[in-house]
């Protein structure tokens, strides 16, 4: 049996080490204000402060794990069989949760849920630096 691994990050601003990388969260204004729209970026993402409180939960994937996809669910299983990723880099994919629904396949997509909506203020960015493998 696979021993789960999970991590917390506060939405702080500071960098944190876990088994994937570096992770830093922090609550900035909508880019959408600023640059006119969402940057579209492999490893630092802007998502609704709506799907994330104070901290993130960073893991590897589980039974029943899910995306939002234009109007319904996708399971992640499914998501990663349709992108082609390797078995062996599902089990190392981080995935940023919120119980079930996973909010960012780490280097692939985000949940729809997730999106910042324009007239929202803030958003919460969060940055990811692979570790060297």
């Amino acid at each position: 049996e696979k021993q789960e691994e999970i991590v917390e990050i506060p939405v702080d601003n500071q960098w944190y080490d876990t088994p994937w990388g570096q992770f830093k969260a922090e609550i900035v204004p909508n880019p959408v204000r600023n640059f006119g729209k969402i940057p579209d970026l492999q490893y630092t993402k802007w998502l609704s402060c709506d799907t994330i409180t104070e901290r993130l939960f960073i893991r590897t994937r589980r039974e029943g794990d899910f995306l939002t996809v234009k109007g319904g669910r996708k399971s992640v299983k499914k998501f990663m069989i349709d992108q082609k990723i390797a078995q062996e880099k599902r089990e190392q994919t981080a995935l940023v949760a919120d119980g079930s629904h996973i909010l960012w396949i780490v280097g692939h997509r985000l949940s729809d849920a997730c999106y910042v909506q324009e007239e929202s203020e803030m958003a919460v960015r969060i940055d990811f630096q692979p570790a060297r493998r």
